[in-house]
């Protein structure tokens, strides 16, 4: 049994997933699916992890037992010219795949692997080296990896990490076509407290959505590797919209002002706190602090036109401006 065999087995024998492992393993998802699908294997720091998890060794992991006694006793020349033939057959499958556009990748990767010899041999040489198996492993197994990828892209490639919300419509859109033709690849969205693959209850978060903010977006995946989640993580405002709402208070209300002006932002202060409830901005002055509309027009009330106030700005963390504080 090979080693990513092993891997498959003993991670279902304990019923964990592959995410469950990376997290054991403190590596990727990703890592996890590459070493079962025989990609690639993992260094030795890596293997003394895996064994001790499962309370095995390294050699364990990596002992085939092969019977080699066996196996040249029973290579007479019926079973060499009955494996050629069969090598031979899969050289024209993958042939044929790599006309129809996708065993390129597959016949690149086998033949530079069969190639990197020092000896130059025929292509019958090269296939008796390897075992039949491992020809079906290289072959059904990169274009298992070459449909994960293709399925994966279509989102990761426009839609991971900080979205601008201009595109946030098309990625909606996006999910609700590959549910319809992908019914057993079906994607949900989780976006707040919605968690659905509904597609008229995905649509109806595009009403939600603001071309003015930028939103954080990542992926979970299912045991093979396909996205089965996309998260919506949070929201922020854009640079050009923070720039845009600050400089509205910053370059009107900000250092030496008198009552008028003063009574002017009190009154673009509650405009936006009635706009924007979820960032609403509080004015200290004089030993009282709100953001409350009545008492804000309360405090406008004290302020005089002859009087010079002095005015700065607090902000949050995404730099918008949270607090305005006037003194005199």
């Amino acid at each position: 049994m090979k080693f990513e065999e092993k891997l498959i087995k003993l991670r279902k024998e304990n019923a964990w997933s592959q995410e469950e492992l990376a997290e054991k393993l403190n590596v990727t998802r990703q890592t996890i699916s590459k070493w079962e699908l025989g990609q690639t294997t993992p260094d030795m720091d890596n293997l003394t992890k895996i064994a001790e998890l499962f309370g095995t060794t390294v050699n364990d992991l990596y002992d085939e037992k092969v019977n080699t006694d066996d196996i040249n006793n029973a290579n007479n020349k019926d079973t060499k010219h009955s494996n050629n033939t069969l090598k031979i057959v899969i050289l024209v499958v993958i042939l044929i795949l790599a006309l129809l556009g996708i065993g390129v990748i597959v016949l690149n990767k086998m033949f530079n692997k069969l190639t990197n010899q020092v000896e130059h041999k025929s292509v019958i040489e090269m296939f008796q080296e390897n075992s039949i198996s491992d020809l079906f492993n290289e072959l059904f197994g990169k274009i298992g990896n070459f449909e994960q990828e293709s399925f994966n892209s279509k989102f990761k490639t426009l839609y991971y990490g900080d979205v601008n919300g201009d595109f946030m419509g098309n990625f909606l859109d996006e999910i609700v076509k590959s549910n319809e033709e992908n019914s057993n690849r079906i994607i949900t969205l989780k976006y707040k407290d919605l968690e659905t693959s509904n597609a008229q209850e995905i649509r109806s978060v595009k009403d939600k959505i603001s071309n003015n903010k930028i939103y954080e977006v990542s992926y979970e995946y299912d045991e093979n590797g396909y996205i089965n989640k996309a998260i919506i993580l949070r929201e922020k405002l854009t640079d050009f919209a923070i720039d845009s709402f600050n400089s509205t208070f910053k370059n009107l209300y900000f250092g030496s002002q008198n009552g008028f002006f003063m009574s002017n932002c009190i009154d673009a202060v509650i405009k936006f706190n009635e706009e924007n409830p979820d960032n609403n901005i509080i004015v200290s002055y004089d030993g009282t602090e709100t953001s409350n509309s009545e008492e804000l027009r309360n405090m406008k009330k004290q302020f005089k036109t002859e009087t010079t106030y002095e005015i700065s700005y607090e902000y949050n963390e995404d730099g918008l401006i949270n607090k305005a504080n006037i003194g005199r």
